[in-house]
């Protein structure tokens, strides 16, 4: 199943490209299928839900038959589809069901890190107190409040669909700061970090430290936490820019692009292996000591 929430943004574009080959204005066209200007707006720019009757409609205002209708009706379909995520909404919030969206059918997953460990990766305890700590942390940018233990559950879900066989290939760019700066108790963080040794030369899931003194190229760096999705079957690539309260998603090129070439130019100055898991080891040692645990 690919993702709906791409696959709905893929028909948006595939149906506003349609239009304009057939140089019909959105109102021509919801004059046409008897519906308002906005409604139909609203399904070329996929901010609700693709209704069939109306995209139905919508194809044969514009004479679509054959082979491309039902390309066009299939991906219609799945732009519909509910996921695992769905049965945990409204508790988990709107934001984790939008990134576990993103995440199924996903090729690859590129993730940038700056301050916390990245989510598919954070040990249970790491993220229970990251969801505890502050109640602002569990609200959405409407107000709509989160229950805790359901994100916790819907995080775990996350890692292990990205764990499945023939999951993604996941690799997770992260700033040394992010596992210098205590973002958890020093006896979860130094778990936590020990957690993540595993995966500095892992094969499908890799995690890479960029380190404070690298020298990048042009001293471009991303603003905020990014990840960038591919997909099989003609779907755009995604960038998702994580923000405190609201986050950005888009399928534009141009969007995708530059980020696309940042993360390379990051990837390229992160720490080989040896050196990842050796600094890993070195500040895991030093909380736990910190700590008191020993662990």
């Amino acid at each position: 199943m690919p993702s709906p929430l791409v696959r709905h943004r893929r028909l948006a574009t595939e149906l506003r490209a349609e239009r304009a080959r057939a140089h019909v204005t959105a109102a021509q066209l919801a004059k046409k299928i008897h519906q308002s200007v906005p409604t139909v707006t609203r399904l070329e720019r996929a901010t609700t839900r693709p209704d069939m009757a109306m995209v139905m409609d919508y194809l044969a205002a514009l004479n679509i038959t054959g082979d491309r209708w039902e390309e066009l009706v299939e991906m219609a379909t799945q732009a519909r589809e509910r996921g695992w995520w769905d049965d945990y909404l409204p508790e988990i919030g709107t934001r984790q069901a939008m990134y576990a969206n993103l995440e199924w059918g996903a090729k690859t997953i590129t993730e940038y890190q700056i301050h916390v460990i990245p989510g598919l990766l954070q040990l249970r305890e790491y993220i229970t107190f990251r969801w505890s700590w502050d109640e602002l942390t569990v609200a959405d940018a409407d107000g709509v409040r989160s229950l805790p233990p359901k994100m916790i559950d819907a995080r775990l879900v996350r890692q292990r669909m990205l764990a499945r066989q023939n999951g993604p290939r996941y690799t997770a760019l992260i700033e040394e700061g992010a596992i210098r700066r205590l973002s958890a108790p020093p006896a979860v963080m130094a778990r936590q970090l020990r957690h993540l040794i595993q995966y500095v030369d892992g094969d499908r899931i890799t995690v890479r430290i960029l380190p404070l003194e690298a020298d990048l190229r042009d001293y471009w760096l991303p603003r905020s936490p990014a990840v960038i999705y591919t997909y099989d079957s003609g779907d755009p690539d995604t960038l998702a820019i994580d923000t405190e309260m609201i986050d950005h998603v888009t399928t534009e090129a141009e969007a995708v692009r530059p980020y696309a070439e940042l993360f390379r130019r990051l990837e390229s100055a992160c720490l080989d292996p040896v050196k990842a898991a050796t600094l890993l080891a070195t500040m895991a040692d030093d909380l736990a000591t910190r700590s008191g645990s020993g662990d």
